[in-house]
């Protein structure tokens, strides 16, 4: 099959970079889940254009892209800093607590880690996210990856999370200026 070649911005390039799944995504497949998650938004406006309350799942998680985080809590416990690595951080430290061990949570992680605290020259690369009791950092993420890897130690381990987000008025695929509830496992 002969698929025809399309010139975009670096721009849009590196959007799509930021949607992907290393080592499992082409452009084609990210493009494509771009444009599933695009035609579902259109065929189902009743809520976001009601203005009820959106509420996602591990399931049907949508993109977290241009998005921030107005409370968020994990086994119940309010996170201080609410962005996705920090919320990220107390869900590997509540499966921590949980005795889960370093080496399962690490083979969930879908992230660069270092072991113990990083040097300056790492902190200048984005290591310095991780539970202090985990031994680990990883490299920041942008908010989807960070949420993705929430999803995923969220739903291996059981682990409870609520995240009340919201995405900026750049966000793109509609939800530009609606707020959500993402509810996990």
């Amino acid at each position: 099959f002969n698929m025809p070649n399309a010139q975009i911005s670096t721009t849009a390039f590196d959007y799509l970079k930021s949607m992907a799944e290393p080592l499992v995504d082409t452009t084609a497949t990210v493009l494509d889940r771009i444009i599933e998650e695009h035609k579902a938004m259109k065929a189902e406006p009743s809520a976001a254009s009601t203005g009820e309350k959106l509420k996602f799942g591990g399931a049907d998680l949508p993109s977290v892209t241009h998005s921030s985080i107005d409370d968020v809590r994990v086994q119940g416990k309010p996170v201080a800093k609410k962005d996705w690595n920090h919320s990220l951080a107390a869900v590997i430290s509540a499966a921590i607590e949980s005795g889960i061990s370093v080496e399962k949570i690490r083979s969930v992680l879908l992230a660069n880690v270092i072991e113990g605290q990083p040097t300056v020259e790492e902190e200048k690369k984005g290591y310095r996210y991780g539970p202090d009791e985990a031994g680990f950092k990883f490299q920041g993420l942008d908010a989807e990856r960070a949420c993705k890897n929430i999803v995923a130690l969220s739903e291996q381990f059981v682990i409870p999370v609520e995240i009340h987000f919201r995405w900026s008025d750049q966000a793109k695929l509609g939800f530009s200026g609606k707020s959500a509830t993402l509810v996990l496992p």
